[in-house]
This record gives structure tokens, C-alpha cells and sequence, in this order.
């Protein structure tokens, strides 16, 4: 059986969170779907689909989906690109905290400036408080 990893967009989350929520409400569960649908969605599917696992909602199942729970397929489309666009704008926000964190020029992490930026009780090593770090400083290694 083949398997493949898909990559999740925003899109395809707020897609699979709203098809939960239409059939929360709509009071359908999984195997219910999958009897009214005639197996077109199978049980596993849909548990799939409203879990945000394997590969993301198809247009097709989509459309079959909102028909099965009754919702207007315009104003469905319309509700989740909405909370696409928020959930990537909190992403982008997000992004945009860790500006603290110091990049080198080819865009990795610059540890060595990261970490002379703590204090040393701020990150809470064990050497920086132990009473005998002197002697086993000084104590050599085999």
C-alpha cells in the first residue's frame, strides 16, 4: 500500500476542522457517513478527514460532505478560506516573536551569540551553582 506524507496547509486544517464541526452539528457520525454515502467516504475516511490525519479533504469529498450535512457549499467554501487566511496570519505572527533569536548569514541559529546573551542563572545549569565546581575543574580527565 503506497504511503505518502502530505504537507498540510493552512487551508487543508481549517477545511478539516470545519467538516468536523458540520457534522457535529448536523448529530452524523463516521459510520453514519459512511452508510448514507454508500462507502463513497469510508468510515476510516472521515475519522481521517476530522482528525487532520494522512492526506488532506479532496474537493470531492468536500462537496459530498456538505451535501450530507446540509450546508450551504458557497458559504462553507467562504467560512473555511476566512479561517485559513486567520490561522495563517497567527503563524505569520508568530513567526515574528522569536526576532530575538540571532541568525547567522546563512540563516541558521547563531548559537554562540544566543547563549552569551543569558545569565547564567537565567538558563540554570548545574555547574554555574555547584559548590565543588572549582575541584573538578581542576581535576583531570582520563
Amino acid at each position: 500500500m503506497p504511503s505518502k506524507r502530505y504537507e498540510w496547509s493552512a487551508i487543508d486544517y481549517s477545511a478539516a476542522s470545519y467538516i468536523d464541526e458540520i457534522l457535529t452539528n448536523a448529530d452524523l457520525g463516521n459510520r453514519e457517513i459512511d452508510r448514507i454515502t454508500n462507502s463513497a467516504i469510508t468510515y476510516a475516511r472521515v475519522r481521517d478527514i476530522r482528525n487532520a490525519l494522512k492526506a488532506p479533504v479532496r474537493l470531492s469529498e468536500f462537496i459530498l460532505l456538505c451535501t450530507v450535512a446540509k450546508v450551504d457549499l458557497v458559504a462553507s467554501f467562504k467560512k473555511v478560506l476566512d479561517a485559513a487566511e486567520r490561522l495563517d496570519d497567527e503563524q505569520r505572527s508568530q513567526s515574528h516573536t522569536n526576532d530575538d533569536v540571532p541568525y547567522r548569514d546563512d540563516g541558521e541559529v547563531d548559537y554562540t551569540e544566543w547563549t552569551r546573551r543569558f545569565n547564567p542563572e537565567d538558563i540554570g545549569l548545574a555547574a554555574y551553582r555547584d559548590p565543588n565546581k572549582y575541584i573538578e575543574s581542576q581535576t583531570p580527565t582520563d
